[in-house]
């Protein structure tokens, strides 16, 4: 991958003393290692997650969500359930939050 910088950044630099370039370019490096660092961390943990996607998904698409769900309505669990799951629009909007990070992952991370 190639990443271009553009040319009023490199006559920015160009102006600039040596010393305070070299700082401005170590705070680009520390904040883009980070910034790196981070994504990896994060792409692991999504994919790591691809069987937990794959049970929602699955619990959406079997009818059981859907048996749980009039459950709940009908209040046939305790109050104090977390039962998020059960939102109408909750699971739905998350799995397609889900395939939307995963287009951008297969897709160009960095802009041209």
């Amino acid at each position: 991958m190639k990443l271009e910088s553009s040319e009023k950044d490199c006559r920015e630099l160009a102006g600039t003393a040596s010393a305070e370039r070299v700082k401005a370019m170590e705070e680009a490096y520390d904040r883009s290692r980070a910034v790196c660092d981070g994504l990896a961390v994060a792409i692991n943990a999504f994919e790591e997650a691809r069987n937990t996607f794959a049970a929602l998904a699955g619990y959406m698409d079997s009818g059981l969500w859907l048996q749980d769900y009039e459950r709940d309505e009908s209040g046939g669990f305790p109050s104090d359930l977390k039962r998020g799951v059960l939102s109408q629009d909750g699971l739905y909007d998350l799995l397609g939050d889900i395939e939307r990070l995963r287009s951008r992952i297969r897709g160009p991370l960095v802009s041209d």
